[in-house]
């Protein structure tokens, strides 16, 4: 059964990695690297500068003014924040083409869903770089297209037939021998992200058990992302609690959230040219919400009826 490597060089042998992504690299591989360089490399791909500067002017990043040129989102979000940027829309458009049409939008869904939640939770009492969330919620899902790419139809029938979580994992793991979380992470690693991004990846489906805060974002944005899509009562239940758990956000916090990831998707949709052919039901979401706030509030009244029925009672000598 083919290992995590094995994966990793027969999706290097289907894809060339685009020259600007490799020449970023290059650039790149010293901490102290010339930015004029980098500036110029990213500009050379006139494609690839329109899709940085609609997101960088987009909602998620907040600039209190608009950006023009490379050079104006290098001075403020940063160059290093730019380059994973630019190299996140490289590593996605690359391994995303040629997936079949239902599998290329579900997994839009979920990054752009991942990347706009992961950035608005880190937002919450300043819990991580809300830039670098929105890369890592972006790029979680990557071993996805790994898997999509070099095994075709049979995992495009496995992903459908299991969805996320915990039930596509093991069958991953049954399957091929390791999953889609491993395979992301050591994507990442080849393409020589820093540790916190492969972190996140290799851990987005776990409990965040001595997490890092940005692991725990992004670990609720995929949380999130499951409610958002499929906002059956089991998937709003376990976002709401996670959120409420790690972020203090109450019901209310939670629907406000919803509406801004709608929004946020929409943006990051345009930018990345992808037509969606879902919209996100923020009305069923909300229906959801409200259920679960008055299911817990009358489970609480019957408790306490009990309570006290247990505190009056007589007691028996």
């Amino acid at each position: 059964m083919p290992s995590v490597d094995n994966y990793i060089q027969r999706i290097e042998q289907l894809h060339t990695p685009p020259q600007v992504a490799t020449q970023l690299l290059q650039l790149t591989k010293d901490v102290d690297f010339d930015i004029e360089d980098v500036t110029k490399c990213l500009e050379s791909d006139p494609a690839l500068t329109v899709k940085l500067l609609k997101l960088v002017n987009s909602s998620q990043f907040g600039l209190v003014r608009q950006v023009a040129s490379v050079r104006q989102a290098v001075t403020l979000v940063g160059q290093r924040s730019l380059r994973f940027l630019a190299m996140s829309f490289c590593v996605t458009e690359s391994l995303a083409k040629g997936l079949g049409g239902r599998m290329y939008q579900e997994f839009w869904q979920r990054a752009l869903t991942m990347a706009a939640g992961a950035s608005r939770l880190a937002r919450v009492k300043r819990a991580a770089d809300p830039n670098e969330a929105f890369i890592a919620g972006l790029l979680a899902d990557a071993g996805v297209l790994v898997f999509a790419q070099v095994e075709k139809e049979k995992y495009a029938k496995l992903y459908h037939e299991k969805g996320q979580g915990l039930p596509l994992l093991l069958r991953e793991e049954e399957e091929f021998g390791c999953q889609h979380t491993e395979l992301g992470a050591a994507l990442l690693q080849q393409s020589a992200f820093p540790d916190p991004l492969i972190e996140a990846a290799r851990r987005h489906h776990d409990l965040p058990i001595e997490a890092s805060r940005l692991v725990t974002c992004v670990i609720g944005a995929n949380l999130l992302a499951d409610a958002l899509w499929n906002p059956e009562l089991y998937g709003v239940h376990h976002a709401r609690g996670f959120l409420e758990m790690h972020f203090d956000i109450d019901i209310d916090g939670f629907i406000d959230l919803a509406v801004e990831c709608k929004e946020d998707v929409a943006q990051g949709a345009e930018v990345f040219q992808i037509r969606m052919q879902e919209e996100m039901d923020c009305d069923a979401i909300m229906e959801q919400a409200r259920e679960l706030q008055t299911t817990a509030a009358l489970e609480s009244a019957l408790e306490l009826d009990s309570l006290e029925s247990v505190l009056k009672a007589p007691v028996l000598s």
